[in-house]
């Protein structure tokens, strides 16, 4: 059976697709909200403390001002501990 030269080697690139957007898909951090009432007026960035060869990772919350003009800040999200391993 004769494979078309053009259809042998997209299998392989696809799988190098999906397999190099796997970190990419995984960091997609979740929507920032405030309450009723609120409006979201800034995001605050942290980073978190490295060691060794872990990668920066970035912490963020959302910042919303309600009807009186005040301005209130969300709690960070923990950063993520030490791997055991």
């Amino acid at each position: 059976m004769r494979v078309l030269l053009g259809a042998r080697w997209w299998l392989p690139a696809a799988m190098l697709a999906l397999l190099g957007a796997g970190p990419v898909i995984t960091q997609v951090t979740p929507p920032m909200r405030c309450p009723a009432g609120k409006v979201l007026v800034r995001a605050d960035f942290k980073t978190c403390p490295t060691e060794g060869r872990r990668r920066a990772r970035t912490v963020r919350r959302a910042c919303c001002q309600g009807e009186s003009g005040k301005i209130h800040c969300m709690r960070y999200p923990r950063c993520p501990s030490r791997s055991p391993a």
